[in-house]
């Protein structure tokens, strides 16, 4: 008997023995036995039909007999691999109670001869995949240790999952490595509640021909799907259509190792029904190596209500990090991302999104992107080496941006702009930022309204610390609302500068070390207050006022005028 297969009875036994050893004292003072334990443990190689890990014969009739044992049973069935390379011809039918524990050195190898379809599915109790729906196909499966090879990905001609659970509940997949799929998903769960996969390695991917460019074509080694189609197009082949989503799975502590796509979903309904709910995605390391041209989007977090992504650390030249779109209650904290083709974070569209303490440095245009949706905060992310912007809001409401420290923007810290023209883009607050080494402005704003840039520090600006082009900043003619208690030093061009729209109040900022001036006015830019600002070493002017508005109040600044 092999040392882990021992290890497997002596932990399985060893636990009913104490617990049958022990009892349970009553307070009469007598002792009450323990039942049986709730399972039936079986060694796969001593099934009845042939299993040999040591050859190259196929073993999944063999293996097949002894799943089929859970058919019918109440209790957990256990099946212990041990060591060695087990052959599949054929896709192994997984039923309700069931646990399959592979020795670390166990492999489920798909064959050249099966290579277009699975390795493994479960089933109902009939052994039929595509009759029973909602969550009740099975449930109480788990999938321990060892490997799960798809096998010879070259010879393959059809794309297919090399693991899939469909309309189930309760499944468990841990301390696996699963690899090796052709232009599919490595794992793909479609209408699962209450699934969690931890500790396990993904790897070995290749697109179809003529697609490994095309981001929006993206296969994630792990899908969570929903039970839905387009049209008459199914989005899971195989399955109830019947719309059930996923619900509370738990994506964790696993590595995904070059792949293109790392996990979520890339499809959503318009009207908002049968959307995934209660997906977290945590502490996983994503990686794709430069050498990969296909790589995508790591996170997809598309058509998900209530998804945290948290603790995840991606490297490659991904077009993104994390892409949120069409999703409500979004948390997107303390991940690190670097190198990515595009940006880092990606808000297309949604509600309720958070994003916070996040790190994110080497990104080819910007840290944080927000096209359309809303964003209660983004707070708190350390953005570094970004070759445009290190936050770009051109759609869309934000509630706050707050905290973050922005170094080596090649173009603005922070850009605020309504790209087109609807006057829909907004936000309230800008507020404490630390932003430095930027390319162009600290802070643009253009054709938006906001309503407070404020307490920011903005140091070594290629032009000019806090820019409105056109819009507004501020609210009416307040006093206190606008751009306030800013410190801004060492700008190229200007501190502050209005070229058009209105300000209600530029008050108490400190300004310094300006090349040209420190507060600047022009167009037809409309400023109500400039008062108790203080400003010196500025190379022209402290304040100049070129605008047409000639109704600016002036008064209680200091330093240089």
């Amino acid at each position: 008997m092999k040392k882990d297969q021992k290890k497997i009875i002596k932990r399985r036994f060893g636990l009913w023995a104490a617990v049958l050893v022990s009892g349970v004292l009553l307070n009469t003072g007598r002792v009450q036995a323990a039942s049986a334990p709730n399972y039936d443990y079986n060694v796969i190689t001593d099934a009845e039909e042939k299993v040999n890990p040591k050859d190259k014969v196929s073993d999944s009739k063999g293996i097949q007999s002894v799943l089929n044992k859970a058919i019918g049973s109440k209790k957990e069935i256990t099946i212990y691999f041990p060591a060695g390379t087990y052959n599949i011809d054929k896709t192994l039918r997984v039923y309700s109670n069931t646990h399959l524990i592979l020795d670390k050195n166990a492999t489920l190898y798909r064959m050249d001869s099966w290579v277009n379809r699975e390795v493994l599915f479960n089933v109902d109790q009939n052994s039929k995949r595509d009759v029973v729906g909602k969550y009740n196909m099975s449930k109480n499966i788990t999938i321990e240790g060892g490997t799960i090879d798809g096998g010879n990905t070259a010879k393959a001609t059809k794309g297919t999952d090399v693991v899939r659970f469909d309309h189930a509940e309760n499944i468990t997949i841990k301390d696996c490595t699963i690899k090796n799929t052709y232009d599919c998903h490595i794992l793909e769960l479609v209408g699962v509640k209450n699934g969690e996969v931890s500790g396990c390695t993904f790897s070995g991917f290749r697109y179809r021909k003529g697609k490994e460019n095309n981001y929006t074509y993206a296969r994630e080694a792990i899908q969570i799907e929903t039970a839905w189609k387009t049209g008459n197009e199914p989005w899971a082949r195989g399955s109830v259509i019947d719309g059930t989503s996923c619900k509370n799975v738990v994506i964790t502590n696993n590595k995904f190792d070059n792949i293109p796509c790392g996990v979520g979903q890339h499809r959503h309904t318009k009207n908002g029904k049968y959307r995934n709910e209660d997906i977290t995605i945590t502490n996983n390391t994503i990686t794709c190596s430069n050498q990969n041209k296909a790589a995508k989007i790591a996170i997809t977090c598309i058509g998900i209500n209530n998804l945290t992504v948290k603790n995840n650390t991606i490297k490659g030249p991904y077009q993104f990090a994390m892409h949120v779109m069409v999703a409500d209650g979004v948390t997107i904290e303390n991940n690190k991302a670097e190198g990515m083709k595009k940006n880092g974070i990606m808000v297309d569209s949604g509600k309720n999104v958070v994003i916070s303490g996040n790190t994110l440095k080497n990104i080819a245009k910007h840290g944080i992107s927000i096209g359309g949706g809303s964003v209660k905060k983004v707070s708190g992310n350390k953005i570094t080496n970004v070759k445009w912007n290190g936050i770009s809001v051109d759609d869309g409401k934000v509630t706050s941006i707050t905290g973050n420290t922005i170094n080596k923007a090649k173009k603005h810290g922070i850009s605020i702009i309504d790209i087109h023209g609807k006057a829909d883009c907004s936000l309230k607050n800008i507020f404490n930022n630390t932003i430095s080494n930027t390319g162009e402005n600290g802070i643009c704003v253009n054709k938006a309204k906001v309503t407070n840039v404020s307490g920011n520090t903005l140091k070594s600006i290629n032009k000019s610390g806090i820019v409105l082009i056109a819009g507004s900043i501020g609210s009416g003619k307040s006093r206190t609302k606008g751009i306030q208690e800013n410190s801004i030093t060492g700008c190229k061009q200007h501190g502050i500068v209005a070229m058009s729209g209105t300000i209600s109040s530029i008050g108490k900022n400190k300004i310094s070390n300006m090349a040209v001036n420190g507060i600047s006015l022009s167009g037809d830019a409309k400023v109500y207050y400039i008062i108790k600002n203080n400003i010196k070493k500025c190379k022209r002017q402290g304040i100049f006022n070129g605008s047409t508005y000639t109704q600016t109040k002036i008064e209680g600044n200091t330093g240089q005028k």
